[in-house]
C-alpha cells in the first residue's frame, strides 16, 4: 500500500466485499455478488468461490479498487486514498478534478514511466471544445 503496509489476500477479501456493499455504487457489483466464498491459501494465495459462472470475472479484477480497509471511507469523501496503485493521490478537487503523483515504491521497477498525471473535470460542452482547441 501507498504508506507501507504488506498488501494480501485479506485486503481483496475486503474490496471484493466493498463492492458487494449495496451502499457502493459499483457498476460490477452483480459480478461482484457471484462471488460467495473465500479460501485463503496464506497471505498471498486465495480461491474464490463462485455462486454460478461469469462470463466477465476478470472485468472485475481489471477494474477493481483496492483500497486500504482502514481509512476506505475516507477515500469514498475525498479525504485520503490509500491505495496500491502505480499512483498517489496528490488533491482532488471535488467537481473541477484531481492529481495524482508517481508511487515511488510502486512494486513494478522503473515504473509509472509518469512523475504525475492531472485530471480535470470540464461539466460544460463548449468549455471542453475550446480546452481541446
Amino acid at each position: 500500500f501507498h504508506d507501507g503496509r504488506p498488501f494480501t489476500a485479506d485486503d481483496v477479501i475486503f474490496a471484493v466485499k466493498n463492492l458487494q456493499n449495496p451502499v457502493r455504487a459499483a457498476q460490477l457489483r452483480s459480478t461482484a455478488a457471484t462471488i460467495n466464498g473465500f479460501e485463503k491459501r496464506g497471505d498471498h494465495e486465495l480461491v474464490l468461490k463462485l455462486a454460478h459462472p461469469v462470463n466477465n470475472l476478470f472485468d472485475l479484477f481489471e477494474f477493481m479498487i483496492i483500497t486500504d480497509e482502514r481509512t476506505v471511507e475516507d477515500a469514498v469523501t475525498g479525504k485520503k486514498l490509500i491505495g496500491t496503485g502505480p499512483f498517489k493521490l496528490k488533491k482532488w478537487s471535488p467537481g473541477s478534478g484531481l492529481s495524482l503523483t508517481r508511487n515511488d515504491s510502486y512494486w513494478l521497477p522503473d515504473r509509472p514511466y509518469l512523475d504525475g498525471v492531472e485530471l480535470r473535470v470540464i461539466p460544460q460542452a463548449d468549455a471542453l471544445i475550446s480546452s481541446l482547441r
